[in-house]
């Protein structure tokens, strides 16, 4: 009997993994967040920025002129122990062996729901002037479902009930609650914001998606975390040029969704920024500001790179 209780949990083990992994990672389309400097493009929701090309480009402030090529792809890696002391380890990549993680958060029934995999295959970018005409019009009495951009009606949060075929219970995507139930509905004067703490900061452009590792992990070959990582990011245009307007920012929820405590949890970022051509790129640090740096090696780009395509060099001042 012992042995068929077991035979029994490991199949059903087996079975939530594989039927998680369904919901693979998009491959094919890419959401692009960007002001007049920078441009951010992310496709696979197994990683927070990645192109598979040059396209990572940095503007000169009219966002049409590009100066130079800036990151290929970064991600997290994360990883600890259970309290056995067994090594659990998520890590993003390049996707040539596969992914650590899937698209969506951890629910019980996420693997049996097709919609809800279709779903959260996607990522929900909001334009600031999109909130304050929304806001504008739920004052004067104009607002109605037809006139509410998609990616506001159906942003991910708790409650939202024009979400057809399941309805969230747990707190996802932030949002502004005018009427303070709880519930997210923009017909009620509710709407997406990006910092929680600080609901009345609207940047120029934001986005959300969320993912977890509950799969097979491909590109690390680790046993799964059972994580969910629910992210924000967004860029600002600022009526006078200042630094704030060539970053991307961004902020990571992670939760443990597992059984068990993760002890010893470290989390990092993976980040192959190529600064133009990637031949003679070097990577510094400066710990006392938790930061890192790329720079070219005699502070000037090389034109013709290991992969073919002639870089364009950036402007020093």
């Amino acid at each position: 009997m012992k042995n068929t209780l077991l035979f029994f949990f490991l199949t059903l083990a087996t079975y939530q993994i594989s039927a998680q992994s369904d919901c693979r990672p998009v491959l094919d389309e890419i959401n692009s967040l960007q002001n007049n400097y920078r441009d951010s493009p992310t496709f696979s929701l197994a990683n927070l920025s990645f192109t598979g090309s040059d396209n990572y480009p940095f503007f000169d402030g009219d966002g049409n002129t590009k100066l130079f090529d800036l990151g290929f792809g970064k991600g997290i890696w994360a990883g600890g122990f259970d309290p056995s002391g067994n090594l659990k380890v998520a890590a993003s990549g390049y996707g040539t062996r596969g992914f650590d993680f899937m698209p969506g958060p951890i629910w019980r029934d996420f693997q049996a729901n097709v919609d809800l995999c279709e779903f959260f295959r996607r990522v929900w970018t909001i334009e600031g002037t999109d909130l304050a005409l929304l806001q504008n019009r739920f004052q004067n009495g104009e607002l109605s479902i037809n006139n509410i951009p998609i990616d506001i009606l159906e942003w991910p949060a708790k409650g939202n009930p024009h979400i057809e075929a399941f309805l969230i219970e747990d707190d996802l995507a932030p949002f502004f609650d005018n009427n303070q139930d709880g519930l997210y509905d923009p017909l009620q004067g509710d709407y997406p914001i990006a910092l929680t703490e600080t609901p009345s900061f609207t940047p120029s452009q934001f986005r959300f998606y969320v993912y977890n590792d509950m799969t097979v992990h491909r590109e690390s070959a680790g046993e799964p975390l059972d994580m969910e990582f629910q992210v924000i990011e967004w860029v600002l245009t600022c009526t006078d040029p200042r630094e704030s307007e060539t970053s991307v920012f961004t902020r990571i929820n992670y939760i443990n969704k597992g059984i068990e405590d993760i002890r010893d949890f470290r989390i990092g970022l993976w980040d192959d920024g190529d600064l133009g051509c990637l031949n003679n790129d070097f990577v510094g640090s400066r710990p006392s500001l938790d930061a890192t740096f790329i720079y070219n090696s005699n502070g000037v780009d090389v034109q013709m790179c290991d992969f073919g395509y002639e870089s364009i060099p950036p402007s020093y001042s």
